[in-house]
């Protein structure tokens, strides 16, 4: 299951996250971090071209031996070939496993952006290409376009499964779907009665669930192999901001307690899209470790 896991780096180039506590990732622990999943058979790291200097800190390492996976922001297919050739640039390398659009609009306003992707993939230039969602409405409309993907990345965890509809179909399209929000930005981790009363219609499922399981071991393990165990997910994509964060993470890989089952009423799309969420002052909030 260790190998399910893939690396997302947005943290190592932005200070991103409601319970991350330490900033941005240092050089050298960047560096512990992608020797460590060498060690423990982590393939896939995740980035964008918009986070920050993630790319050319990665660069930086020699990542030629892992799949990377990197996002394209909004553009038209003129734009498009500079984005590639900076990314390409940044980590340091001569091609990709995934290229994505990291926002689908510009998919939906542009389609002549597929057939770019398309003829760089046909050049052997990236092997897989696809889009980011944040929605199932989104997947469908790009389908119905003719917009068949070899990769996708989907939100999806304990609260949010409405992507699930969909798994049969994109297995059967042979389309490689990586999750990513298992953790919800963190947002499982903290304290309700802490947090602004726009979470007021899961605060009470928060509490069940931080006093069912009242470690912050328990609750990693729980969330994460939530997601891993799916097996319509081939890649669950975990933030990372510490070697010792990602050592926790692999080191509850596979044991699996008692699920905390779903609340009873849909959680509406504005918590579960964590870009909807008010801001949230990190210093105010009680962290529940």
């Amino acid at each position: 299951m260790i190998n399910k896991l893939a690396i997302g780096s947005v943290q190592f180039g932005l200070d991103y996250g409601i319970s991350n506590e330490s900033g941005i990732v240092a050089n050298n622990e960047v560096r512990a971090i992608l020797d460590y999943c060498r060690e423990v058979g982590i393939d896939t790291i995740d980035t964008a071209y918009g986070y920050g200097n993630s790319e050319e800190k990665l660069g930086e390492q020699r990542i030629g031996d892992f799949k990377l996976v990197t996002k394209f922001p909004d553009t038209d297919e003129i734009q498009l070939s500079e984005y590639l050739r900076q990314s390409l640039s940044r980590l340091a390398v001569n091609k990709l496993y995934g290229y994505m659009a990291h926002n689908v609009n510009c998919l939906i306003k542009n389609p002549s952006i597929w057939q770019r992707l398309m003829g760089y993939k046909e050049e052997g230039i990236i092997k897989k290409i696809g889009f980011s969602l944040y929605r199932p409405e989104e997947l469908l409309r790009l389908l119905d376009m003719g917009m068949v993907p070899d990769i996708i990345q989907i939100p999806y965890n304990i609260l949010d499964n409405r992507f699930e509809g969909h798994f049969s179909t994109l297995r059967k399209e042979n389309i490689e779907v990586h999750a990513r929000s298992c953790f919800l930005q963190g947002l499982f981790f903290l304290k309700p009665e802490n947090l602004p009363s726009f979470f007021d219609p899961i605060k009470h499922w928060m509490k069940q669930f931080q006093e069912m399981y009242l470690s912050a071991d328990s609750k990693v393990n729980v969330l994460l192999n939530y997601v891993l165990y799916n097996s319509y997910i081939d890649k669950v994509v975990i933030g990372i901001d510490s070697l010792q964060q990602l050592r926790q993470n692999v080191n509850l890989v596979g044991a699996v307690h008692e699920q905390l089952a779903s609340p009873e009423t849909p959680v509406s799309e504005q918590i579960l899209l964590p870009f909807n969420w008010p801001k949230i002052e990190r210093e105010t909030i009680k962290y529940h470790h």
